[in-house]
């Protein structure tokens, strides 16, 4: 999988043209079967009023950040400039709050130093993440606007495959572009993209620079958000993905709501129940997600779930998929308590089980204060607009720095110059001292040069960043 390839000039504009033979009936006679029947839902005139419904809400997005620097999988067009040592990528957005809040793709300001707003009047802004989800490439940004243009946002599971579609973004970079196309698939999972996956497919054109942009159905409603494409030339090749409207929606809530995506999670290996596995369930059912292990420590073992067990309900609601599923537990969050119901031995259970949160929840940013009034969780950590607490012996354990210590990053405001930290790094070392505590951290940066070299440990890496006071 490719999102986006990089620019390289020159750049070639193929154009084509060719004459396309309809059938034109006469007098009275019956058209053909094989033509289609006028359809004033798909009229030549919904089209243009579609995409005026929602072209005013629609922007690009620029975005600044450190040459080099690896980001997510999914990376929007960039173009390096060696002489400053920067990068500077592109993607689209859609505003959904009149106050200038808008939806776009994480990957597209994951890791910018600086995002550049433009809208669909040429007016250009300051952008600032509000809130992103590397799990689902959902992120929040807002500008310092009013009574701006805001689309309208569809329902993704009445999309019917076949159905018409566009998509609008600034693709490659020369201006709002409009193109059209059909759902090709729903429900698109397991194709290696993203942790959390269920994609609508389309054959509308989406190239680099598009990523963040809305697909949209012929009411002007936006049913998807495009994000990715598959490809073997780094060009479109007619499969692209975009996430459901639904999905969207559910995330956008969560980060304007807390900043960040807390998942929950039960600690068990599911798997599909495909038609022969419920035949091999003697009596079992026709749709659910098979308990395929169970660790010893985890919300699932203490609940008394078992391998083998066949969840077709949660929370009242058939289980159609173990990626359904999946998604479904993850979004009702840690601590949430959820009941299942659960087919095992030709009988069938009910089990209420405690989500503890996942290790794969979203690092976040600081929460949405609606004043504009952002403060940093956590102790002062004497760096530009970060936020820093203490760490448990256990955790401190499993990151594998018991001796060396450390510190966690609580928060890390939109606004701060500290650039590359994020929420949940362990900062181990500062200025080539070892850090316990907030206030060996506070004096190790006050003695250091500005910036100041961090080491840390992000997931199972350790790496070093430079950061401003």
């Amino acid at each position: 999988m490719n999102l986006a390839a990089p620019l390289r000039p020159p750049l070639l504009l193929l154009i084509a043209s060719g004459v396309l033979a309809v059938g034109v009936n006469v007098g009275d006679r019956n058209p053909s079967p094989l033509l289609p029947r006028e359809n004033p839902e798909t009229s030549e005139a919904v089209v243009p009023d579609a995409v005026e419904r929602v072209a005013p809400a629609v922007v690009s997005v620029y975005s600044t950040r450190a040459a080099g620097r690896k980001t997510s999988s999914l990376d929007p067009l960039g173009i390096a400039d060696s002489s400053t040592r920067t990068e500077q990528g592109l993607g689209s957005g859609v505003l959904v709050r009149a106050d200038g809040v808008i939806v776009t793709n994480h990957h597209v300001v994951d890791g910018a130093t600086e995002l550049r707003v433009v809208l669909a009047d040429r007016r250009e802004f300051r952008g600032r993440v509000l809130g992103s989800d590397p799990q689902t490439d959902v992120a929040l940004v807002r500008i310092g606007a009013e009574n701006l243009p805001v689309a309208a946002f569809g329902d993704s599971a009445r999309v019917r495959v076949g159905e018409t579609v566009l998509a609008i973004g600034n693709s490659l970079g020369i201006g709002q572009t409009v193109s059209s196309g059909i759902v090709s698939a729903k429900g698109r999972a397991n194709i290696g993209i993203l942790d959390d996956e269920n994609f609508l497919q389309t054959d509308a054109a989406i190239n680099p620079g598009n990523s963040g942009g809305p697909l949209i159905n012929l009411k002007g409603e936006v049913i998807g958000i495009n994000t990715a494409i598959a490809t073997r030339t780094g060009g479109f090749q007619g499969v692209g993905f975009a996430i459901p409207s639904l999905l969207v929606t559910e995330i956008t809530d969560v980060l304007l709501r807390d900043g960040r995506v807390t998942r929950g999670r039960i600690g068990l290996t599911l798997q599909d129940l495909t038609p022969p596995l419920a035949r091999a369930f003697k009596d079992g059912p026709e749709r659910g997600a098979i308990v395929t292990d169970v660790p010893e420590k985890g919300a699932a073992r203490e609940a008394g779930i078992r391998r083998g067990d066949i969840i077709v309900n949660f929370e009242g609601r058939p289980v159609e998929s173990s990626a359904e599923l999946r998604h479904r537990i993850a979004m009702r969050g840690a601590g949430a308590r959820v009941k299942l119901e659960i087919w095992r031995n030709r009988k069938t259970l009910e089990i209420v089980v405690r989500l503890q949160e996942a290790e794969g929840s979203s690092p976040g940013h600081a929460k949405v204060d609606e004043t504009g009034d952002d403060e940093p969780a956590g102790s002062s950590s004497g760096l530009d607009g970060v936020g820093v607490g203490a760490v448990s012996a256990d955790t401190l354990h499993r990151a594998g720095v018991d001796e060396e210590g450390g510190v966690i990053v609580m928060s890390v405001l939109p606004s701060s110059s500290s650039s590359g930290l994020r929420r949940g790094d362990l900062i181990v070392e500062a200025g080539s001292q070892l850090v316990h505590s907030s206030s060996e951290l506070r004096e190790a940066v006050r003695r250091s040069d500005d910036p100041v070299l961090l080491r840390v440990r992000r997931a199972d890496s350790c790496l070093y960043l430079s950061v401003s006071k």
